[in-house]
């Protein structure tokens, strides 16, 4: 039974780990991009209009909170596969995390 609360609860540590990523590295003009007008180019991601308010900062912290988070547990259970699995999945989170807030826009 505390095997399958485990994996419970590092199913639920990954969904909202991605969900708070996806929220707050979210741009709020997303949605214009591959959009033009006429005689203009297609809207990329570099080419976006700038936010006059932006939660860049608050969403790096919270990330990297997620991140630490689960790399502490996963140490303090790496003599498990459970403390393994969560090690692997704060490692997928950081990429992810990285890729949403930094690579994106890392060439623009």
């Amino acid at each position: 039974m505390m095997a399958v609360l485990r994996w419970l609860a590092l199913g639920l540590y990954l969904v909202a780990g991605l969900v708070a990523v996806y929220l707050l590295s979210g741009h709020p003009y997303e949605w214009m991009i591959g959009e033009s007008s006429p005689g203009e180019p297609a809207v990329t991601y570099c080419t976006l209009p700038a936010p006059s308010d932006s939660t860049f900062d608050v969403g790096v912290v919270v990330s990297a909170f997620f991140v630490l988070a689960g790399l502490g547990i996963g140490l303090f259970w790496r003599h498990t596969n459970a403390g393994r699995a969560v090690l692997v999945c704060a490692g997928l989170l950081a990429a992810v995390a990285v890729y949403r807030f930094f690579l994106r826009s890392m060439f623009c």
